[in-house]
Parts: structure tokens; sequence; C-alpha cells
């Protein structure tokens, strides 16, 4: 069931942003080897509570135990900051009228229909929808456990973006969206399918999209579950996306270090172009971006083949910091066009980071919990976080050396999740533990315990 809205009364027209996303996910489920028995679409519709329940059950009749139902929606999300998760809601509207489908009316509508069910949120805040990406007192959700799996385009303190040209409805949408359809398309060479078994998990779509999609930071739940999100069709491909195959060593920048190396593969003759866009008063500075022509071709197309690339950033010296994102666009008859997005991390040389660790439990109405490690410091670094027993001993690694992203939290920081499970899968005994953050910045190693926080009881 895919759903979408561009025409409001209270807050911005989207274009055909929303009609577009919509497009393209059909095409790429379309590709998905499992084969939907159907595809319904919901635009431009301020269906209530009660109707989204009729419409789910037209939408995912005659599914079973064994079915998966899949659930898309594009439109402006509801979210203020310091409340509850569980208000978050979804804005719903022709143009005339408007409806704010909340997260109870959504989990009551999808609830009954059997078998599991994957939600993708393409929503500003949508994380909120699962209690992820803010850190507030009550961060319950009602779709943290069930057979709900759970997919979103930002953290519910954060916004996420559309795009658009001069083509009207013939070229835009959501940045996040047009990331997720290459990761897990043929057009895209699936390039989210990480062990290239054919399979993309939802763990998979999400590692990729914190690659190739830096204007948000999706969030999932239950976090790092392989659960099958799109099966590849065998045989003969699609053609090609414009661009694939986006290749750098690293997203950071640091030791005085401002040049960005990459390459990518362009299919079709195309004027190409770089875009840079800061990011400053906690906010993407898109009107203000800066443009960079490529010397390949002149003001002519340059030709299809691997390109190699390197960029300089001007707007740091050695002792600035800060996050870049940078898009590699083409032009055409139709104007330009985004394909790629590589969120740069620009690290300082010198500096205390101030690091601080807060920890929080995500309750769930199934029982189910996971653990919230939120992450204060001064300037973008490189986080290595683990959880320790009682005994110092390191039963689980979230992440190494991961580099900090721009999560909009109130105070700033990071925030990161734990699972519940230690390296090997298995559900740690019960007792006490904490977690364990550090990263080094010019050499020098910094380090921090959170307080101790209880599993098992």
């Amino acid at each position: 069931w895919l759903v979408g809205c561009d025409h409001f009364v209270t807050y911005p027209n989207t274009g055909f942003g929303a009609r577009n996303n919509i497009t393209r996910l059909r095409q790429v489920l379309a590709q998905d080897a499992r084969g939907y028995q159907s595809i319904t679409e919901t635009y431009n519709q301020p269906f209530s509570g009660l109707e989204a329940r009729e419409l789910a059950q037209q939408a995912f009749q005659g599914a079973n135990d064994n079915d998966i139902s899949f659930f898309y929606i594009s439109t402006h999300g509801i979210y203020q900051e310091g409340a509850p998760a569980s208000s978050f809601a979804m804005l719903l509207s022709d143009g005339r009228r408007e409806h704010a489908l909340t997260a109870l009316e959504l989990f009551l509508a999808l609830n009954p229909i059997p078998g599991a069910k994957v939600l993708i949120i393409d929503t500003c805040n949508s994380g909120a929808l699962i209690g992820k990406g803010l850190f507030v007192d009550d961060l319950a959700s009602y779709f943290t456990g069930g057979d709900f799996y759970v997919l979103t385009s930002a953290g519910g303190s954060e916004p996420s973006f559309l795009w658009s040209n001069n083509s009207g409805a013939l070229q835009g949408g959501s940045y996040f969206l047009d990331a997720l359809a290459a990761g897990i398309s043929g057009q895209g060479r699936y390039a989210a399918d990480e062990n290239q078994d054919g399979d993309i998990t939802l763990s998979e779509a999400r590692r990729y999209l914190l690659r190739a999609y830096g204007a948000s930071t999706p969030q999932m739940f239950p976090q790092d579950d392989d659960f099958l999100l799109l099966s590849a069709r065998q045989g003969s491909q699609p053609p090609a996306n414009m661009l694939t195959d986006l290749v750098y060593d690293s997203p950071v920048l640091a030791g005085g270090v401002k040049e960005f190396l990459f390459s990518f593969t362009l299919h079709r003759p195309s004027q190409l172009g770089y875009r840079l866009v800061y990011d400053q008063q906690g906010e993407w500075q898109f009107a203000s971006s800066q443009r960079i022509p490529d010397e390949e071709g002149g003001l002519g197309p340059a030709p299809p083949g691997r390109k190699e690339r390197a960029l300089s950033l001007s707007e740091f010296t050695e002792n600035t910091y800060g996050y870049v994102l940078l898009f590699v666009v083409t032009a055409d008859a139709l104007g330009p066009r985004p394909h790629m997005s590589t969120l740069l991390n620009v690290q300082p040389t010198t500096g205390d980071p101030k690091l601080n660790a807060l920890v929080r439990r995500l309750p769930s109405p199934y029982g189910y919990t996971e653990t919230a490690i939120r992450v204060e410091h001064a300037f973008p670094v490189s986080l290595t976080v683990r959880i320790l027993n009682d005994k110092g001993e390191a039963i689980a690694v979230i992440g190494y050396d991961m580099p900090t992203r721009p999560q909009r939290l109130p105070g700033g920081g990071s925030i990161y999740y734990w699972n519940g499970m230690d390296r090997n899968g298995m559900t740690p005994k019960r007792g006490l533990y904490r977690a364990e953050v550090s990263t080094q910045v010019g050499g020098k190693t910094y380090q921090v315990l959170s307080d101790a926080f209880r599993v098992g009881f």
C-alpha cells in the first residue's frame, strides 16, 4: 500500500514529489522475485483513522500469517520537540481538507493484518514513529515489536528533504527514496546487496543508506535485523541509472586534509557537476550551496565510463570542522538532477571532544527493548561504541570508528542503538552493563563510560 500527498492546506505543497516517489517505488517492488499479489496507491486523500482501517483491509485483502504486507508513505511528518514519541503524526490532504494520521491510528489500521508488516516512512521526524533519533522521557512506540519491521527516512529530531527542478511532474522526489531505490533495484545494480547473494535485508539497506544518503539519518526497527526487504530477480537487468557504483575510501577528512577522492560510473553521455551543501546554524544550507562544474567535456556532455575525481573543500582550513553534503549532479533538457549524496565529516586536528554518554531503554508494548546510547561531543568525530559487562569485558560492539552525523538533537550529539544481543547473537545474562565510547583527535584517545544500566530485569 503506497500512500503519498503533495497538496496541503497548512503546510507547503511539495510539487509532484510524493507522486514521483510512489511511481519509483512501485517500479522497484515489481523487481522483487517473490512477487507482490497487488499494489494499491492512495494519493492526495485525507482519510481518517477509521477510513485507514478500511483502506488497509482492502489493500491487504487475503493476507495470511505467511505473507508480507508492505506500507510506504510520503508526506509531511508532524512532531513537536520534546513531546512523547507516540505523538508523531503524518499529514494527509487533498489541498482542501487535512487529517493528521496519528501513530495510533496507523497502528490500529495495520496491526490486524496477518503476517509480517514492512513500513517505510518517508517524512520529516519519521524516526519518532519507532522512538528513534530523539532522546525524550517517553520513547514508547506502538511499532517496536510484534510483526512490524520499520525503516524511516530520518530520526525523530530531523527533517527529511525533497528535491525538484523546473521539469514539473517529470522529475523530483525525496533524496531518501532516490537513494533507497538505487540500493535495492536493478537500475542501481542492487548496490545495497553487500554479500551479493541476491537478497537485500533491512539492515543491508540501512547500512547502504548511511553511505549513500546524507541529508538525514535513517532509522530502523528491529535494530540490525536481517529481515528480507527485497529478493532480486535473476536474469536480465533493466537499464542502469545514469550514475552507479560510487566508491570512496572514507567520508572523513581530518589532519588538515580537505581533499575528497571518489569514483563512479557514468552510463550515458551527460553534463556532470557537483554540489556541496554546508551545515551551518544547525541546518543544511541548500539555498547557498556551492556548485562545481566537471571539467571533462567542457560545456558539453562527458562520455560514459568510469570517472575518478578529487574535490577540495575550500570553505575549511586546518582548524575548522563541520559536515558537508556532496551531490553528484547531471544536467539535460529537463534540468539538473542529483544522483548520489555522501555525507563528509570534516574533523579538527586538535581539541577535547568533551565526550559524555547517556543511556535510556526503549520500552515496547511487546516486552522487546533496545537501548539508546546518546553521545555528546563538541565537534564531528569518529566514535567506537561498545557494551561492557560488570567485569569491564566488551560483550558487544555497536560500531567501530563511526563518523558522526548531524542528527539535530536538542543540545547536539549522536544516538546509537544496541539491540540487546552480544557479539554472538545471544541474549546476555542478567546484570549491570555500561556503554563505553571512545575516539581519537590528533592522535590522542578520549574515552568515557555511561552510568550502569540493568539488562534482564
